[in-house]
């Protein structure tokens, strides 16, 4: 990877790294990125991230995961929304059957659906699938103690809406040939109104939908978050501080 950073994309790079890992003792803010010159490659992104005492291998994945942009389907354009939402953190802590059952009471809680759970002892997965798309929560093992991952996935949303604009489509070329047989040229005025419809339709239901979702799997994620880093060490006297921040 040779692409160079700009300090923009450096400060977004170490924000990512460092997300949600309790400062071990000794560790320094990053140095200021005020003068980068021609900016910073991967190389000297990591080398840096050893000094200030931040993990090499958290600044390589930032860095990746800024440089892979998903491909936007064309068919959102029937939504009108981002259909994907995806949320990834660490946390210090152990996942006994406490701490699960809790989990699983305010996923079920903030969704209100039951879902499908799955998971041994020390991990949970849940999960809810509609014509809309999916709702997805895993919580696992992780070498800093218990990953979370949240995502919401709705490109389903997508070909129900591309179906509904066909369908108006096809609707309004007949009116459209009906109308040229009544009254000639001017019935090709309809076309636009047509075009317009079949995307603007789908937009009004299915944008209102995916847009309500997006934002209940979002909150989700904060409280989940929330949840589990009350029970970090240390941190059992925030613990109610940090519950009511997600509500």
């Amino acid at each position: 990877m040779s692409r160079k950073f700009d300090e923009k994309e450096v400060a977004l790079i170490f924000q990512k790294a460092t997300e949600l890992v309790t400062p071990v003792e000794g560790q320094r803010e990053t140095s200021s990125t005020s003068d980068l010159g021609g900016g910073l490659d991967l190389q000297e992104l990591k080398e840096i991230a050893v000094e200030v005492g931040v993990d090499p291998t958290r600044v390589d994945q930032a860095a990746r995961g800024l440089m892979i942009k998903p491909r936007e389907s064309p068919l959102v354009m029937f939504v009108g929304t981002p259909t994907h939402f995806e949320m990834e953190s660490e946390f210090d802590v152990r996942l006994d059957d406490e701490i699960r059952g809790d989990l699983l009471r305010e996923i079920r809680a903030v969704m209100d659906r039951q879902g499908v759970t799955e998971g041994q002892s020390g991990s949970l997965e849940w999960k809810v699938e509609d014509e809309l798309g999916g709702r997805y929560v895993t919580i696992s093992p992780s070498s800093a103690g218990t990953r979370l991952s949240v995502m919401g996935r709705f490109k389903s949303a997508e070909h129900v809406g591309a179906a509904v604009g066909a369908m108006i489509m096809g609707a309004g070329a007949l009116a459209v040939l009906g109308s040229i047989q009544l009254v000639g040229a001017l019935g090709f005025l309809l076309a636009p109104i047509v075009a317009v419809g079949a995307i603007v339709i789908p937009r009004s239901i299915l944008g209102r939908l995916v847009t309500r979702e997006t934002q209940r799997i979002s909150r989700l994620a904060t409280r989940l978050r929330a949840l589990l880093e009350s029970r970090q060490p240390g941190d059992s006297e925030e613990a109610p501080q940090s519950h009511s921040k997600g509500d």
